[in-house]
């Protein structure tokens, strides 16, 4: 679903019911269900919407809790948030955890003492940021989570973002494609523990189990989402693969266009595939020199405003869909204009 249908329709959805999202993965083992007093908490923080309930927008703060503003794609969920506060007149609060778990609980708890109405958070961490919600709860205040999910029983009151086995299939299957369905390939994850990172990987390695039986996963590393940190380890891959290894699934574009600079540099474009997700800026030219075999559009701007129409409802005691489903969509060179084309509006 392209930005502007997902601006149109955001703008009429505020006193509408909401459409699902992604799942969390697995509950951990060592997730504790809530106690009676958090059940309580809960049932308090309900009433205390309920209450503000009229409330006009003007009057309202809402904080987000943003994981870390150093790659486009979370720009993108920011501006999508920042655009439909403005909108609504909503003050906005945006606090940089910088991938620091600890942090982003320190953050949330200032926004509390602020008196915020609502709070938005992309979770640092799938368990180390269910605090985050714990700490909302007990005191009255909406938490919407967006784009990355929480393990266990503890999660926001509503969520919104798009399916990461989706993204990794739409990936891998064009991958597969561009290698012809065999060879080894490796993968670049995200930061570890975090959803969409565990949710890619964990489909990649299904997909290929269940449908590509000549492509051999060989290898796979951390590269924390980074461009730099991708090059550096595509560059220790080719030392050790070299052209045995045919392609490369990275879980995000920054990471596939690090990938894709070492590739050239090391004069294999063309002989060892990538493709990505998110669909940043960047990727354009690497589509269209074919760098990137293909990418994966996920619309983070779509996310973070609708996130805001999620919060303004739950603030007002409106009943809300507990998962916002916000479609991710195969990329190639032929029809990647018609993307890039709604990004620059």
């Amino acid at each position: 679903m392209k930005k502007v249908l997902v601006v149109v329709l955001a703008l009429v959805l505020v006193a509408t019911a909401f459409v699902g999202c992604a799942p969390a993965p697995a509950a951990s083992q060592s997730a504790e269900a809530p106690s009676e007093s958090a059940s309580a908490e809960a049932t308090d923080a309900v009433e205390c919407a309920s209450a503000a309930a009229g409330k006009d927008p003007s009057e309202m703060t809402f904080g987000y809790l943003v994981q870390t503003e150093t790659t486009e794609f979370m720009l993108h969920i920011v501006q999508g948030i920042q655009d439909r506060c403005d909108e609504l007149g909503i003050k906005l609060i945006v606090n940089d955890a910088d991938g620091d778990p600890s942090k982003q609980i320190s953050q949330c708890e200032s926004l509390i003492s602020q008196g915020v109405d609502a709070v938005i958070v992309t979770p640092v961490d799938a368990q180390a940021s269910v605090p985050v919600v714990e700490k909302c709860n007990a005191a009255g205040i909406p938490v919407v989570g967006v784009c990355t999910t929480l393990e266990g029983d503890i999660q926001p009151d509503a969520f919104v973002g798009s399916d990461d086995t989706q993204s990794a299939d739409l990936a891998v299957t064009a991958l597969a494609d561009a290698i012809g369905g065999k060879g080894k390939i490796g993968m670049l994850r995200g930061i570890a523990g975090q959803s969409s990172e565990v949710i890619r990987g964990d489909a990649a390695k299904k997909l290929l189990e269940e449908k590509y039986p000549d492509i051999e996963l060989v290898v796979e590393d951390i590269g924390n989402w980074s461009r730099d940190e991708a090059m550096t380890i595509m560059e220790n891959w080719i030392q050790k693969y070299g052209e045995e290894l045919v392609g490369v699934f990275a879980q995000n574009d920054e990471m596939a266009i690090g990938a894709c600079n070492a590739i050239e540099n090391a004069g294999l474009t063309g002989k060892i595939q990538v493709t990505g997700i998110d669909l940043v800026a960047d990727a354009k030219e690497y589509l269209a020199d074919g760098r990137l075999a293909a990418d994966v559009f996920q619309d983070g701007y779509g996310q973070g405003f609708k996130s805001v129409d999620v919060a303004l409802a739950l603030v007002n005691g409106e009943q809300v869909e507990k998962e916002t489903w916000i479609p991710f969509e195969l990329v190639t060179k032929e029809n990647m204009e018609e993307y890039f084309s709604i990004k620059q509006q």
